[in-house]
């Protein structure tokens, strides 16, 4: 007996080879994860077999120590209106283009007193040059906007640095 109705397709056949495959990948990776001390991992992160409760902070601090506490997904992405997805970028938003060059400064996202009810309260802050800025307006940014970054076409799902051409006009943030 057929579970669906005759004719019904769940999707259409890939325009594009590399469309076709089915696969899943951690996503985001790039400062897809904060810590409970609000550090922002720079390099992806995957669960530690040695430990126990998944994944762990990556950063060094300041004295040469590995951080070590558990790390939470921050459920931020970059999307354009072509289906591109890229992680969203901490150190751009916090610099708005006005890089302090240090591109291997720490960020850090921290969590303000009414951070469970308004995005206004997560303060991204770069600790190279004590840069800040809120997220609050993040999740309002369109395509075509002033704080929408280009696409660069990726395809993550796909593996890393696969990517095609793009001709939107930036890029939309979402949280997952």
């Amino acid at each position: 007996r057929e579970m669906l109705p005759s004719g019904l397709r769940l999707r259409y056949l890939p325009k594009n080879e590399k469309h076709g495959a089915i696969s899943f990948k951690q996503f985001p990776d790039q400062y897809g994860y904060r810590c409970e001390r609000g550090h922002l991992s720079r390099k992806p992160l995957y669960p530690d077999p040695e430990r126990e409760n998944g994944i762990y902070c990556n950063r060094v601090d300041s004295n040469g120590e590995l951080c070590g506490r558990p790390a939470s997904p921050t459920r931020f992405v970059s999307i354009c209106s072509n289906g591109h997805m890229e992680n969203f970028n901490y150190y751009n938003w916090v610099h708005r283009g006005n890089n302090c060059g240090d591109y291997d400064a720490g960020i850090d996202l921290i969590y303000g007193p009414d951070a469970r009810i308004t995005l206004d309260d997560w303060i991204v802050r770069c600790t190279s040059c004590d840069r800040e800025r809120s997220l609050g307006r993040a999740l309002w940014v369109n395509e075509g906007d002033g704080d929408s970054p280009p696409c660069n076409g990726n395809l993550p799902w796909l593996g890393f640095g696969v990517q095609e051409n793009c001709d939107s006009d930036g890029m939309t943030h979402v949280q997952t």
